[in-house]
């Protein structure tokens, strides 16, 4: 009863009464010769939501059997090993989220620490040095090794540069950058010393209104290029067309207004 035709794998059931019969096609999993984002060579979606099985061939091993209902062979498995287990990944994201959130609040601490002695330069470099090389591990080392498996890290949802390959690393630094900054104003007040002369007064206004123009360029660039060049949907006019995607990327705009209003009180101060 489990048959092939040329569009996928089905479950074939016959009914018969008197000289009619009808035959049911229970579709198991789709191989369409062309596949775009309605025909896709996955399980029916009411049988299995993960892609990580496929239907098993003949000489294949290490195969699971499916049966029916009464126990009647229908065909074999096996594991995909180009695909993943969601739930599995979800409990693996969420242990790394974790370690590298108590190592950001270690840093934090430590970051805080050398401040409140007095060496306010040195912890903003020892924050900035390790949000550079965590961004550095994660982007060019490919560490943690999670990004391929989840949507918002395929680079054909969007593509910025070696910086951006992906939006999930486009959010990723937008956040790191915020919480740069915001450990910057919370020690604005220890920057630089109040200067006297003018010639020091003036080069202070020059470097921060400098600071802000080319803050605000690099986020207008980045986000133009999120808006156009991206396959998320950013009409905030049709509610129903935004995807958890549009949210995101509405969320991290949010992140970026921060950036731009810390630095301006940093500069003011």
């Amino acid at each position: 009863s489990f048959v092939k035709e040329s569009n996928g794998h089905y479950n074939a059931i016959k009914k018969t009464d008197g000289d009619f019969s009808a035959v049911f096609m229970i579709p198991v999993k789709f191989e369409y010769k062309i596949q775009n984002q309605y025909l896709q060579n996955i399980f029916a979606k009411n049988l299995l939501k993960d892609n990580n099985i496929e239907i098993a061939k003949y000489d294949d091993k290490n195969i699971y059997e499916i049966h029916s209902i009464t126990d009647k062979y229908l065909f074999s498995v096996k594991v995909n090993p180009y695909e993943v287990n969601h739930k599995f990944l979800y409990f693996e994201i969420a242990s790394w989220a974790l370690c590298l959130l108590i190592l950001c609040l270690l840093i934090h601490n430590i970051c805080n620490y050398f401040a409140v002695k007095g060496y306010v330069l040195l912890s903003f470099a020892v924050l900035l040095i390790f949000i550079v090389s965590l961004r550095y591990l994660n982007i060019y080392c490919n560490w943690p090794d999670l990004s391929y498996k989840l949507s918002i890290f395929q680079p054909t949802l969007y593509y910025g540069g070696p910086l951006y390959p992906s939006f999930g690393d486009f959010c990723i630094n937008v956040l790191a950058v915020s919480w740069f900054f915001c450990f910057v104003y919370r020690y604005r007040n220890r920057l630089v010393k109040p200067a006297y002369s003018k010639i020091a007064g003036y080069a202070i206004v020059v470097v921060c209104v400098l600071a802000i123009i080319g803050v605000s360029f690099l986020l207008l660039r980045r986000f133009h290029g999120l808006v156009l060049y991206s396959k998320i949907n950013f009409d905030v006019n049709n509610v129903l067309g935004l995807t958890h995607h549009s949210v995101m990327g509405i969320v991290i705009l949010c992140f970026a207004y921060l950036i731009f209003y810390v630095l301006v009180a940093i500069c003011l101060a």
